[in-house]
Order: structure tokens, then C-alpha cells, then sequence
């Protein structure tokens, strides 16, 4: 089974604001730290309207830990777009999340995996997949493509 991927390594640069942890050396995301973001949905091409499940993952390839910092208790969008860039479904949309700060350590040589499954209905088409970790300073964003026959 083929994977429609798009791996985009990221340099995290935001205002430094963390430090080391007893027993452990952490990377605040400011301390311009190289992640590698990857979207992908669980297949190439799908037909219409069957359901497509999509995996946005976050891996920390150094030898530190790195801590995303956020504004809400969100920590992921996928976002389905047509040809032509307009949003046709988004995630988060209608969810509701915590109003408070909050903070995610991604060890070193681990991966974050998020998964979700789009349910509604598209045309046959090709259509860009957005992965998002809206993280405080910069938003990490990896993109791919899915057909729908």
C-alpha cells in the first residue's frame, strides 16, 4: 500500500524559555532544535466517500529533548484543502480546548504520532492534506496529496 508522504525537516526557532530538568538535558523549542514533520494518509487514493485516516507525526532526530510549548490544549490540526487551496474541512473546527499554557517533551530519537479519520464526503479530485502542530512561535506544517476516484 502505497503512503502519500511529505517529510519537512524544521528548524524551531522561538524565544527560549525553558532549561534542564534534574537527571535530563531539555531544549526549549528557541534553541533552534531540527524536528522532522510528516503527513501522510493511509493511502494514496480513496474513493468517494470513504473514510481517510491521516497521521501527522513529529520526530525529534538530536540527541536532546525538545519541548513544544502552546497557547490552548490543542496540539494538532489536519486540514483538507481542493487543487486551487481552499479549505474544505478542517479538524478543529467546532472542537473545543482548554484555555491554558501548556508544554510537550519530545524525547530524543522519539516520534509524536497524531491520527485522525476525515468521514465526510469529496469529490473524485486531488487534494492537499495539511498537518499542523501549532506550536507558541512557530507552527510546524507538513503538507501531501490524496486522490479521490
Amino acid at each position: 500500500m502505497r503512503c502519500a508522504t511529505l517529510v519537512i525537516g524544521l528548524v524551531v526557532a522561538a524565544a527560549a524559555c525553558g532549561g534542564e530538568r534534574a537527571g535530563e538535558t531539555t531544549r526549549a523549542a528557541g534553541d533552534m532544535t531540527e524536528l522532522t514533520v510528516l503527513v501522510a494518509a493511509a493511502k494514496a487514493s480513496y474513493m468517494a466517500g470513504e473514510p481517510i485516516t491521516l497521521t501527522l507525526g513529529v520526530k525529534n532526530p538530536t540527541d536532546l529533548a525538545v519541548t513544544l510549548r502552546f497557547a490552548t490544549g490543542q496540539r494538532y490540526d489536519f486540514v483538507i484543502e481542493s487543487a486551487a487551496g481552499v479549505e474544505l474541512w478542517r479538524w478543529s473546527v467546532d472542537r473545543v480546548f482548554t484555555q491554558a499554557l501548556g508544554e510537550q517533551t519530545v524525547p530524543p530519537g522519539w516520534e509524536l504520532d497524531y491520527n485522525e479519520t476525515f468521514t465526510g464526503r469529496l469529490a473524485p479530485g486531488t487534494y492537499r492534506v495539511r498537518g499542523i502542530v501549532p506550536s507558541v512561535g512557530d507552527t510546524l506544517e507538513a503538507r501531501a496529496e490524496v486522490v479521490v476516484r
